[in-house]
């Protein structure tokens, strides 16, 4: 695995099934056993041996001079630093073979993980009452603050939107409100050629809505090109998601019916007399 640059991270015996990582192959560290040899996970087994069995092969954390130390096991990738980071090396060493001094406990729950604070204290202060807990988090809100970034861009994100909804809005109104107008005297004729309320509201929106479509197009190829440059903000849902294309393209079809329909309706009780005499 030369020249590949690696994550790394200490732990302890069944740290995988605690934090509910899969093991793809080979062993994992068991309280039981006395396994020695390193984890990897399944990107750093792809890219070092894409063609081997990685079990049994050796690598070094210090160069080509050594020590090496033999993969035992491999992982399902996991998240090491934010959620929408892109899958990276990593080494797990086991505590027993690399002692760090200052370590995380990780404890696993089916209640209110806060509720056992106290009782996972006494258990640290039993064993050893000089060894400090510095502090006791949950894993919910550890994610939650590596995803305050993402949260306040999408929120100011999302106020940008709302008001570029209600100026496309504004604008659309506008267009077809002028178009009408300027019209006044051709509505005219074609109601005195036999054209009545329902077919000048199907005209008048029926135009404003191959306005909208024109534009609506554009926009969804623009918003396609643009959604890969933030693809890292996105959680849960890809850059090319068909329900959000569909689900914006309707919520911006269903405005522009509404800021169409207004003019619309006014264009279609005209008066016919007065419409004709409009100049």
């Amino acid at each position: 695995a030369d020249g590949i640059s690696v994550g790394f991270n200490i732990v302890g015996d069944d740290y995988f099934k605690t934090m509910g990582i899969p093991v793809l192959r080979g062993l994992e560290f068991k309280a039981e056993d006395s396994t020695s040899g390193v984890v990897i996970n399944e990107t750093l087994a792809s890219r070092a041996w894409p063609a081997e069995d990685p079990i049994g092969k050796h690598l070094s954390l210090n160069g080509i001079k050594g020590p090496y130390e033999d993969v035992v096991g491999v992982v399902k990738d996991a998240k090491y630093g934010t959620l929408g980071e892109q899958a990276r090396p990593f080494i797990y060493q086991r505590l027993r073979q690399n002692y760090e001094s200052k370590m995380t406990l990780v404890v696993r729950t089916t209640g209110e993980p806060l509720d056992i604070a106290d009782a996972v204290r006494g258990q640290v202060y039993g064993l050893n009452p000089n060894l400090p807990v510095a502090s006791v988090q949950t894993l919910a809100s550890q994610v939650s603050l590596s995803l305050y970034p993402a949260r306040l861009t999408a929120g100011l994100l999302g106020v940008f939107g709302l008001l570029a909804l209600a100026l496309a809005g504004v604008g659309i109104y506008g267009v077809v409100a002028y178009s009408v107008s300027s019209r006044t005297h051709e509505l005219g004729v074609r109601m005195a050629l036999g054209a009545d309320s329902r077919d000048l509201l199907r005209l008048v929106l029926g135009e404003g809505l191959v306005i909208v479509s024109i534009g609506l197009s554009i926009g969804l190829v623009l918003a396609f090109i643009a959604s890969r440059l933030i693809s890292s903000f996105l959680y849960g849902v890809s850059p090319g998601d068909p329900l959000t294309y569909l689900a914006i393209s309707l919520l911006l079809v269903g405005l522009a019916l509404g800021a169409c329909f207004v003019p619309a309706r006014r264009a279609s009780k005209l008066d016919p007399m007065v419409a004709l005499r409009h100049e």
